[in-house]
């Protein structure tokens, strides 16, 4: 099952930790890849604050460093121009250019699959269904460990809207469009090296099937409906090896 997030307020909103520097250990954010599933089932409201989708955040001293994309909320908080689009941003030392896709291309309800990608001094990608669809060159060298990875992030969680997300992973890797590509086909990871963790969001107590995340750090919203693909128990193939 999913988990829904937001729909709430300050500081009861729910929001879910999938990672942290306490369950993932001493790892460099310079590169990598988070993949997941998302839809709102209420958009998010102009001039109400980030819309976001995923939110990570690294450490270089005690100065924060930042990479999250956005639902596209219009308005003076966010740098998203149309209401349904997808904005990217990163930060490290100093704001990236702000991006987004400009478009009305969320559909309330539908679900989506996005990605993220940072590949040290090349910047960052964002992909929604296996498409690039934005990009920056900010360079992520030097920008610190991981702190933690949150959808959508609570520093930002009086945002209204309400999201569901499934299938979040996070890999210490670039993956390429074609490995994204097959993530989305799959709740399970369909590439295990480098991989971190990885939550089904079948809901709060079950196997979770090697995931390292961190559910007590959060704010847990309620989990239920269907996931928008199966989860394959690849593991099964590999006794027949």
């Amino acid at each position: 099952m999913p988990v829904t997030t937001g729909g709430g307020s300050s500081p009861t909103n729910p929001w879910v930790e999938i990672a942290s520097w306490a369950t993932v250990g001493t790892v460099s954010a310079e590169y990598f890849t988070i993949s997941l599933w998302h839809r709102w089932i209420t958009e998010p409201v102009i001039n109400s604050g980030y819309g976001m989708i995923v939110s990570m955040r690294a450490r270089n001293g005690n100065n924060p460093r930042e990479i999250k994309v956005d639902g596209g909320s219009a308005g003076t908080h966010t740098w998203g121009t149309r209401l349904k689009s997808v904005g990217l941003q990163t930060w490290n030392g100093g704001y990236s250019p702000a991006v987004n896709t400009g478009t009305d291309d969320i559909v309330e309800g539908q679900w989506y699959h996005y990605a993220i990608v940072g590949d040290g001094a090349n910047g960052t990608k964002a992909y929604q269904n296996g498409v690039e669809v934005l990009s920056n060159s900010n360079s992520l060298i030097g920008i610190g460990e991981v702190e933690f990875i949150r959808c959508p992030s609570n520093s930002y969680n009086t945002q209204p809207a309400e999201a569901q997300i499934a299938h979040v992973k996070y890999w210490t890797e670039p993956l390429t469009q074609a490995e994204i590509a097959s993530e989305m086909a799959t709740g399970e990871p369909f590439r295990f090296a480098n991989i971190k963790c990885w939550r089904p969001m079948l809901d709060n107590t079950s196997d979770y099937l090697g995931v390292t995340g961190d559910n007590s750090n959060s704010n847990i919203g309620t989990f239920g409906g269907s996931v928008p693909v199966a989860w394959h128990r690849q593991n099964a193939l590999f006794s027949k090896l």
